[in-house]
């Protein structure tokens, strides 16, 4: 399912068009922290009888008409990579709506293994199995260590303070982008409260500029830039496995072809957001200027 440029999130059109009697269910992407529209899509959900996921890895705290994201379906995933909202060094969590959903995440996350969960709801059909050493599910080896959890332990309780302090970087990058005619970048939906996991910034097919000539600025100057996601993911090497083809998704297209996003972080001090911010109005004004000119 293709993308809206103005948002970064799930074209709703195109998720319904794209539906078939052999959809199972929808897999979402809170995309840099933006909350999808969560109405419509437990609307479109619960009308074609779909199951609803949720990859909130970019977006720990983030809330839709005041319920946090990784609430609306079956299961919500979140990732606490060391450039994620918290960190665990590695890994990250899956939050589902019972205790049975969590003791069968449980096992998978063990080899299949019937550990660390409920033991007296598997009844195992040989009385001769060690229940210590019962195996009643496919699973993998992700289990957490303990030092991974003293660091998230510590992380949860910064986590209201760093994204209060995303959240005012990211409104006053937000208030200079929207004050440049040369560039756009997602909005919101009214009922959503972001929690921006970095700056995203599409640049105007118009602009007198393009992503490479600002990004290629940006980095010569010390700040470095990102594609959005690694832009469209049809065009990656690994979509030929999937049978993806990248000129099927032309909201992809235009983020792959105009966006770029810099880095957010709540540890980043007044001074050097300025510094940010002052960086892409002298590139602006420098091709602004130019333009003018040369007119």
């Amino acid at each position: 399912v293709d993308v809206d440029p103005h948002t970064l999130n799930i074209d709703l059109d195109d998720l319904e068009a794209k539906i078939t009697p052999a959809t199972k269910a929808i897999f979402l992407v809170h995309l840099m922290g933006n909350p999808c529209r969560m109405d419509r899509i437990s609307e479109i959900a619960k009308q074609h009888g779909l199951l609803v996921l949720e990859d909130c890895c970019e977006a720990l705290g983030a809330e839709w008409d005041g319920v946090k994201v990784g609430n609306f379906g079956v299961g919500g995933s979140f990732s606490f990579f060391f450039s994620h909202h918290i960190t665990t060094m590695e890994g990250g969590m899956i939050s589902c709506p019972n205790a049975e959903d969590a003791d069968q995440l449980r096992i998978m996350r063990a080899h299949g293994w019937l550990r660390n969960v409920d033991q007296a709801q598997f009844s195992l059909p040989d009385g001769d199995l060690d229940p210590r050493y019962a195996f009643v599910n496919w699973g993998f080896n992700l289990r957490p260590t303990e030092v991974q959890a003293g660091f998230g332990i510590h992380q949860l309780e910064k986590l209201p303070m760093f994204n209060r302090r995303r959240e005012i970087l990211a409104g006053r990058f937000f208030d200079f982008i929207d004050s440049q005619s040369c560039f756009s970048r997602p909005h919101p939906h009214p009922l959503a409260r972001p929690s921006w996991l970095a700056l995203p910034v599409l640049v105007r097919p118009n602009a007198p500029f393009s992503r490479r000539e600002i990004t290629e600025y940006l980095e010569y100057k010390g700040i470095e830039t990102r594609p959005i996601v690694a832009g469209n993911l049809a065009r990656q090497p690994a979509a030929k496995l999937f049978g993806l083809q990248a000129g099927d998704f032309p909201g992809a297209d235009e983020i792959h072809k105009h966006g770029f996003y810099v880095g957010l972080s709540p540890m980043q001090d007044d001074q050097g957001f300025e510094r940010l911010l002052d960086t892409f109005h002298e590139f602006v004004i420098s091709k602004t200027a130019r333009t003018s000119v040369a007119a």
